[in-house]
């Protein structure tokens, strides 16, 4: 007899027996191994012994084995996606049933995935390249850039787009802005931005200091929203270092103008290039570029997108005496779904079922998928205009670990390449597409 709880054995058999001569005794007797769970083997035998000695006997075993895992009960949506600007919710009351237990303890874990938001930080969003209108440009009437250097390298003015980049503000009025711009003329050429802002206050601190100040607003689209900025002041030490053919090169920044007429402005249309939620603001440079001193001004100007660039795996479990374990995970993720307005952040997100299908016409775009990934990933990209296409795969240090794709790709159709990083280090990777005309660079995390 086999079964799965104590409760379960039927009570004992009557047993009988019968003698030719004289009336039988019937004894029983158990032998029994039991564990700690109440799981057993037990064997029962029957003796029947007549009046002048003469017996007989016979046996049967029953085995208690719970092999059944507890039942979890009140589970919520395998996958939630918020918005942006959502709270979290509670997780929720789960219980568990167990077959031969009755109602048993479940344990909860929670574990966050990704790019956590900086400790302390009242903001950490990515700084990206401000968004531009249909042929790509910013209202200067310029290609989309980050960083613009005034007579560097020859150049009138130098333009470089963001690789990665993050904007982060505390409780204090203190912010960093940190991150790796790349040229928008050589792939192969760039600066590591490293910031630091104090003093950031409101438009009612800022507009009524001892000396006087404004807000930078070139393209007259800031309207009233100048009133809501925040404005700082940036610290000493700010840098950008060279990597690539740049390599070697170090400027130091300060803040433009001297007189703090204009502070570094965040907020919506704040990067005075385009009406996105962001931040921009002047400097001045000067330092040693192959071996010769150079100095000059110049700009930064970003889309922040604060919303959150990590995921939350919530499991619950339940594991019974015998070690029957049931788990049941949730992922919570967030995407900017239209709900609410950005409070802290700007771009309208992309639908998941977009970047799947490779986005709409006429929309150079490019994904990674799974994100985070461990051994391997894929890399779907389509370009709004037939071009050869160049796709690889950096370390944060601007390291080239991988080249994808190099060849000519036709417009709005979807391609898609393997990356194995089964031999790469554990940590955040950046996969860059190149045109003639664009750059379009993005994140994804190995985690083996």
């Amino acid at each position: 007899m086999n079964v799965e709880c104590a409760d379960d054995v039927p009570a004992a058999p009557s047993v009988e027996a019968t003698d030719n001569c004289s009336d039988v005794t019937i004894t029983s007797d158990s032998d029994m191994d039991m564990d700690e769970c109440g799981n057993y083997v037990e064997t029962i035998t029957y003796t029947a012994t007549d009046a002048c000695g003469n017996a007989s006997s016979i046996s049967y075993m029953v085995t208690v084995n719970d092999i059944t895992a507890p039942e979890l009960e009140g589970l919520p949506a395998q996958s939630l996606v918020l918005d942006c600007e959502d709270e979290v919710p509670a997780p929720e009351e789960v219980t568990a049933l167990d077959n031969c237990e009755g109602i048993i303890e479940v344990n909860f874990n929670e574990e966050l995935i990704g790019d956590l938001p900086a400790e302390g930080s009242s903001a950490d969003c990515a700084a990206l390249t401000p968004e531009g209108d249909e042929n790509g440009e910013v209202c200067t009437g310029e290609d989309t850039w980050s960083l613009k250097l005034f007579n560097f390298n020859g150049l009138n003015a130098a333009l470089y787009s963001t690789i990665e980049a993050n904007w982060v503000e505390y409780p204090d009025g203190s912010a960093t802005l940190s991150g790796m711009v790349v040229s928008n003329v050589d792939p192969n050429r760039g600066w590591n931005i490293d910031v630091e802002f104090e003093n950031g206050m409101d438009w009612a601190g800022w507009s009524t200091q001892g000396f006087p100040t404004s807000y930078k607003d070139d393209c007259n689209e800031a309207g009233d929203n100048y009133l809501d900025w925040t404005y700082y002041i940036m610290s000493a030490g700010a840098t950008l270092t060279g990597w690539g053919d740049f390599d070697g090169a170090t400027l130091n920044i300060s803040h433009a103008p001297s007189n703090y007429y204009y502070g570094y402005q965040v907020g919506t249309a704040a990067n005075n290039v385009n009406v996105n939620y962001g931040g921009g603001g002047w400097f001045t440079y000067s330092g040693i570029f192959n071996d010769m001193e150079v100095s000059g001004s110049g700009d930064f100007a970003f889309d922040h997108d604060c919303c959150p660039q990590y995921s939350i795996e919530r499991t619950w479990c339940a594991v019974d005496c015998s070690g029957n374990e049931t788990c049941f995970t949730q992922t919570i993720t967030f995407a900017d779904l239209g709900i609410n307005p950005p409070v802290a952040g700007g771009g309208a997100g992309e639908a998941q079922e977009d970047i799947a299908k490779g986005g709409t016409e006429d929309v150079t775009r490019i994904s990674a998928y799974p994100n985070p990934a461990m051994n391997k990933a894929f890399v779907e990209f389509t370009l709004a205009e037939t071009a050869v296409a160049h796709v690889e795969i950096f370390s944060l240090n601007g390291q080239k670990v991988a080249d994808l794709y190099n060849a000519n790709a036709e417009a709005n159709e979807l391609y898609r390449v393997e990356f194995n990083a089964a031999e790469l280090p554990v940590g955040v990777y950046l996969y860059r597409l190149t045109t003639e005309n664009e750059v379009i660079t993005d994140r994804i995390i190995i985690n083996k």
